[in-house]
C-alpha cells in the first residue's frame, strides 16, 4: 500500500504539472493573441488616418469640380438670357461662352486613392467595423470612379455641340468680328 500510495501521489503530482504547462501555454498564446490584435489595431488606426487624407482631399477636389460646374452653370444661363433676349453680341459675353464650352472632365482628374490602396495592400479585414469597411469599399471601389466617368462622359457628350454652335454663331470672322445670325 505504500507503495500505491506514492504511485497516487506521483501520478497527482505529474497531472498537476501537465495542468500547470497547459494552462502556461493558454496564456502565452492568450498574450501573444492580444499582442497581435494590439499590434492589428495600430496599423488599423495608421489606415484609417490614411483614409481619412484620401476623403479629404478628394472632398477638396469635389468641391473644386462642383464650384466649376456652378461657375459653367452661371455662364450657360447668363448665355441664355443673352441668346433669348436677342442682346447683342458684347465683349463680356466672351469670357461666358469661353466658361460655358470650358471642359469638366479634368476638375475630377487626381483623384486620391492612396488610403484606399493602403488597405487593399493589408487586406480589408483589418478594419473591425463590417459597415465602415462596406462604406469604404463602396466609395472608392464604386462611387468616385463611377462620379469620374459620368463627368468625362458629359464633358465629352457635349464638347462636340458646344464647338460647333461656339464655331457657328459667336467666333469671330477674319475682321476680328463675331457673326451674327
Amino acid at each position: 500500500m505504500i507503495d500505491s500510495d506514492n504511485g497516487k501521489k506521483y501520478l497527482l503530482y505529474a497531472l498537476g504539472e501537465i495542468a500547470l504547462v497547459v494552462v502556461g501555454i493558454l496564456i502565452a498564446l492568450q498574450i501573444n493573441n492580444w499582442n497581435e490584435w494590439r499590434k492589428d489595431r495600430v496599423i488599423e488606426s495608421d489606415l484609417l488616418i490614411e483614409l481619412h487624407a484620401s476623403v479629404e482631399n478628394n472632398k477638396n477636389i469635389l468641391e473644386r469640380g462642383l464650384r466649376s460646374w456652378q461657375t459653367t452653370t452661371q455662364a450657360i444661363e447668363i448665355l441664355e438670357i443673352a441668346l433669348n433676349d436677342n442682346l447683342p453680341f458684347e465683349d463680356s459675353l466672351a469670357f461666358h461662352f469661353r466658361e460655358a464650352h470650358r471642359k469638366r472632365g479634368n476638375n475630377l482628374q487626381g483623384l486620391d486613392f492612396s488610403g484606399y490602396k493602403a488597405l487593399e495592400n493589408r487586406g480589408y479585414d483589418i478594419l473591425t467595423n463590417k459597415d465602415l469597411r462596406r462604406s469604404v469599399v463602396s466609395l472608392f471601389e464604386s462611387n468616385l470612379p463611377m462620379l469620374s466617368t459620368t463627368n468625362d462622359q458629359i464633358d465629352f457628350d457635349n464638347s462636340g455641340f458646344h464647338a460647333e454652335y461656339i464655331i457657328r454663331n459667336f467666333i469671330t470672322n477674319d475682321d476680328g468680328e463675331y457673326p451674327i445670325n
